[in-house]
């Protein structure tokens, strides 16, 4: 595990969790981490790598403002309310701690943050146990990942891999 997806998923940066009640009466449906209160100077690594599903602008109503879905072997996960657009395109491939975005004010927050969100099979799940099992991973783990050539079994070290094994 890169030193750098520590110590941006880091306990102390969680300013909302999955199952928190929200003004409107619905349950917030993900982890929100923030680490300024200035959008756009925090970057945001990839959590796990995979191919991106889906990318979101602030005007498809959605509350999310800019955000950026990532179909990985975990489900998919998505990071919204970034400071702009994500860097990456439709069926683009992200690597484990690449920099998807900034965090933002963009949608609905009222503060710079990232808003991180994990389902599996369309249903929303806490993001939190993904987070910690991606942190709590040894150096080396064997996989199943989502390559340009398809799906491949692989050893990674540090999240990077080589699909040949």
């Amino acid at each position: 595990m890169t030193p750098r997806l520590i110590a941006y998923y880091d306990a102390r940066y969680i300013t909302g969790s999955f199952g928190d009640p929200r003004p409107d009466g619905r349950i917030h449906e993900g982890t929100d981490l923030s680490h300024s209160s200035t959008p756009g100077l925090t970057p945001v690594p990839a959590l796990l790598g995979g191919q991106v599903v889906n990318i979101w602008a602030p005007s498809s109503g959605h509350g999310y403002g800019h955000r950026i879905d990532i179909k990985t072997v975990e489900g998919v996960v998505s990071y919204a309310h970034l400071n702009s657009r994500s860097p990456f395109w439709m069926g683009q491939y992200v690597g484990q701690g690449d920099t998807v975005g900034y965090e933002g004010t963009s949608g609905f927050v009222s503060g710079s943050c990232v808003h991180i969100e994990h389902a599996v099979n369309g249903r929303k799940r806490d993001p939190l146990p993904l987070i910690r099992a991606v942190l709590a991973s040894p150096a080396g783990i064997e996989t199943t990942t989502i390559t340009p050539k398809g799906v491949s079994n692989m050893l990674l070290f540090n999240g990077v891999g080589n699909p040949g094994q």
